[in-house]
């Protein structure tokens, strides 16, 4: 059913049984290589493809533990579930043209366990993403599981040595179509800190030349954007939904779709609209919706005029939604963040959403501010520009996140008086998060719901802001312990 290879340097039946045992499976063949330098490595994997009784490979180093038992079963059953070609526990979607492959670490994907000197620990290059593979285009030598009636090209044997054999691997063969992914359901310990040298730096100057047609090189991702299980709606459970619009029709249109396709029993939409397509708004005929004409294009300013208004918004809604325009909400956001609120009551001020950029990175999953020994203020925005970071759950962030898509309550708030006016941007509702933060309710990520945002293009107006909000926490001294304290 599989078949097992390695190279080293000395006979080693201990591992080969080793292999077996751990292995989960009774066909399986273990090819061992010894080579001393003899042959470089590609030549070595090139050897056991050749001679391999089964479709199904894994060319592995000698000095693994795996800390997953049965793993052989695992393999088998992601190349009879998929179409990946090539399978490995650790690499990345893109390759910069230095060729340095984890030159760029928000695009590593993968968790190995190293062990040295009697230390083991874990390093972990993006979050588990379980029983499923994130799909990328270079996997590390450390353990590749190949399919060979996928891959379309063996290992470049003009390769010298033990070094960059696993990117030209990778990369010929991603540049051909094959589906390169890391899985995360086999965990293995190296028994080694893996470490560059001369024939290492060799090689990739080589291959940056060879290649600099393709470099950088970038995959396609395959991120999986399900919401959990949909909160099961209480029948008074009533949410208030305010959209933002400017003048985008076209985006009113498709976000009104994406919310009715996700039968929510009690909503009603408040929308804030430009008067010069109002009467165009109007000819949806959506009972669920009140128009208002929006006084200004920037939502905290019309927030602050409109929440007079009469039936704007009251104490029958459970939970107000506020989404500004071009927003593109990916997933059931409503019925998590009530599942959220659900859970939390007694302690929920506000909540946001994840965040994605229009290329699929992630713009961020929380947000906060950082002092380093020398008093520095910088801005901390988890997981940016990273693709396999998101998270599920929620997480309680001191100020909430950067996101153009906010939850709270109308008693929260009546009780904290709306928004701050003074900020262009949605960093009113960070200021809204402090203000729950100092009244003992927390401010949560709810990493389950999805959402891409434009807002932030400006980014003058963004850090004009930014600043006022640093300006506001260290200019009041109660606001200080939102500073987290960092060393540099």
């Amino acid at each position: 059913m599989i078949t097992i290879g390695f190279s080293t340097r000395n006979d080693n039946q201990k591992y080969i049984e080793y292999l077996k045992k751990t292995c989960g499976l009774k066909n399986i063949q273990v090819i061992q290589k010894i080579n001393n330098g003899e042959k470089n490595l590609s030549q070595t994997y090139n050897e056991i493809l050749k001679e391999s009784e089964y479709d199904y490979v894994v060319l592995c180093h000698d000095d693994i533990e795996f800390d997953t038992i049965n793993w052989g079963k695992k393999i088998i059953n992601h190349f009879n579930n998929t179409d990946f070609g090539i399978l490995g526990v650790a690499g990345t979607t893109d390759i910069p043209e230095s060729g340095m492959w984890w030159e760029d670490k928000r695009k590593m994907m993968g968790i190995v366990n190293h062990k040295h000197q009697g230390k083991k620990w874990e390093s972990k290059y993006s979050k588990s993403w379980g029983d499923e593979i994130t799909q990328g285009c270079f996997v590390d030598g450390l353990f590749i599981a190949l399919n060979k009636k996928e891959i379309k090209v063996n290992f470049d044997e003009s390769v010298d040595g033990f070094h960059f054999y696993d990117v030209y691997f990778s990369v010929n063969n991603f540049l051909k179509g094959v589906k390169v992914g890391v899985l995360y359901n086999i965990r293995l310990t190296h028994l080694s800190i893996g470490q560059t040298n001369e024939q290492w730096e060799k090689n990739r100057i080589i291959f940056s030349e060879n290649y600099k047609e393709s470099l950088p090189i970038s995959s396609e991702r395959n991120l999986n954007l399900k919401s959990q299980k949909n909160f099961k709606f209480l029948k008074k459970y009533n949410l208030k939904i305010i959209l933002n619009s400017g003048k985008n029709l076209d985006w009113v249109e498709s976000t009104l779709n994406k919310i009715e396709s996700f039968d929510i029993p009690n909503y009603t939409i408040n929308l804030i609209c430009n008067e010069e397509i109002v009467e165009e708004l109007k000819q949806l005929k959506n009972k669920n919706i009140t128009f208002f004409d929006g006084f200004f294009d920037e939502m905290s300013k019309n927030l602050s005029v409109l929440k007079w208004e009469d039936n704007f918004v009251s104490e029958k809604d459970d939970l107000i939604f506020f989404i500004d325009k071009d927003v593109v909400i990916k997933n059931n956001i409503f019925s998590s963040i009530t599942k959220l609120h659900h859970k939390e009551k007694s302690v929920f001020g506000c909540a946001f959403t994840s965040t994605l950029n229009d290329d699929d990175t992630i713009f961020c999953n929380e947000f906060g501010l950082l002092r380093n020994k020398n008093n520095q203020i910088s801005v901390f925005m988890k997981d940016n520009g990273s693709y396999y970071n998101l998270l599920n759950g929620q997480k309680v962030s001191r100020l909430g996140n950067l996101s153009d898509v906010f939850a709270t309550t109308y008693q929260n708030l009546i009780k904290y008086d709306w928004f701050d006016i003074q900020y262009d941007t949605n960093m009113s509702f960070n200021d809204f998060a402090i203000k729950c933060t100092f009244n003992n309710q927390k401010s949560f990520v709810d990493t389950d719901s999805i959402s891409y945002q434009k807002s932030f293009v400006d980014g003058e107006k963004l850090n004009q802001d930014m600043n006022k909000l640093i300006q506001t926490i260290m200019s009041n001294q109660k606001y200080q312990p939102l500073i987290q304290l960092i060393n540099d």
